[in-house]
């Protein structure tokens, strides 16, 4: 009987060891997932490169002009996280330096771009936004729709 006992004892410890590892690893590995929040519209790193090298390609941009936009674009998201993670100010204030951090955004890549290469890019910029404003839309639409649905 006694060794019965230590068997089940055993096994149960064996369980509860094997449990947390499965469920430390879980975490481990949601925490290095891409969060579906803002910033890169739950696009991973990759969808995100190949978009820029698109992009570059649309524009027909040089070597020098796309390590300079990269340089841009990583200026205006560390700007934009801090904005964004700054508890301390109000709603209207952080629009306001994001708005701020964008025109910077656009005024440097502006020196850098030929006056062509610049209306395009601004062209793609705008079809993005109505496209994210359309899916947002929808997206909206069909919540209310399973809201008035219940």
């Amino acid at each position: 009987m006694k060794k019965f006992a230590l068997f089940c004892a055993l096994l149960f410890a064996l369980t509860i060891s094997v449990q947390a590892q499965s469920t430390a690893e879980a975490q481990k590995e949601t925490a290095t997932e891409t969060p579906k929040g803002r910033g890169n519209g739950g696009k991973n790193k990759g969808e995100m490169a190949a978009q820029a090298k698109n992009i570059a390609n649309e524009l027909g941009l040089s070597d020098e002009q796309k390590t300079k936009m990269k340089t841009a674009a990583a200026t205006l998201k560390g700007k934009v996280q801090a904005i964004r993670s700054d508890n301390t100010l109000a709603k209207d204030l952080k629009k306001t330096q994001l708005q701020e951090a964008n025109a910077a955004y656009d005024a440097e890549v502006k020196s850098f771009l030929t006056t062509e290469q610049f209306t395009k890019w601004t062209d793609i910029k705008k079809e993005r936004k109505d496209k994210m404003k359309t899916k947002m839309k929808d997206k909206k639409g069909d919540k209310a729709s399973d809201d008035n649905g219940q």
